[in-house]
């Protein structure tokens, strides 16, 4: 892989991990439009508060949108002036784009692994202050429901790092799914 090469994979790599922190700041706005939306069948004085703390989130996903969209459509461009254009491959002729591929897959795994065993670690927490001080018990469903996304967000994370190898080569046979390589 030439330096070119490997800086417009890095772009579309930043750009996917990019896409990833859309996803899950997406969450906190589909919590706050259910909020909004009951809050119209039964009107409250703090829906203007609510959505002065949610207007960070919202412009901070638009922002990340179109930095995404420039890192992954623009990357030739990009990479061209982060890098020289040097036609020589900088890389050993055994690494290949599947191998990137499983290595970038593995970061995001990693990624997803360490904010994952903080939301466990930070719900845990929560819980034992809370149940010590009279606070919230573990039946209310608020607390379950995040304690089994953040457990399933570990295992997603897991199975990224552990599973990226297999990851890859699923997507290589959907991308060549349906066409003909001639054998003879």
């Amino acid at each position: 892989m030439t330096r070119h090469e490997i800086a417009v994979l890095a772009c579309k790599i930043l750009a996917l991990w990019v896409v990833v922190q859309i996803v899950m700041d997406l969450a906190s706005l589909l919590s706050l439009a259910w909020y909004l939306i009951d809050n119209v069948v039964v009107p409250s004085r703090r829906v203007g508060l609510t959505i002065y703390t949610y207007a960070p989130i919202l412009i901070l996903t638009v922002a990340q949108s179109v930095i995404a969209w420039v890192l992954w459509f623009r990357a030739p461009r990009l990479a061209s002036r982060m890098v020289s254009t040097d036609p020589q491959p900088v890389t050993n002729a055994t690494v290949t784009k599947d191998d990137v591929m499983a290595v970038a897959i593995s970061v995001i795994g990693i990624y997803l692994l360490v904010q994952g065993i903080d939301s466990v670690v930070q719900i845990l927490l929560e819980y034992k202050l809370g149940s010590e001080h009279g606070g919230l018990a573990w039946y209310l469903s608020g607390w379950q429901s995040q304690f089994w996304a953040s457990v399933i967000h570990v295992v997603i994370a897991i199975w990224l790092i552990l599973g990226s190898r297999g990851i890859v080569h699923f997507m290589k046979r959907v991308r060549t799914a349906g066409v003909r390589t001639n054998t003879a």
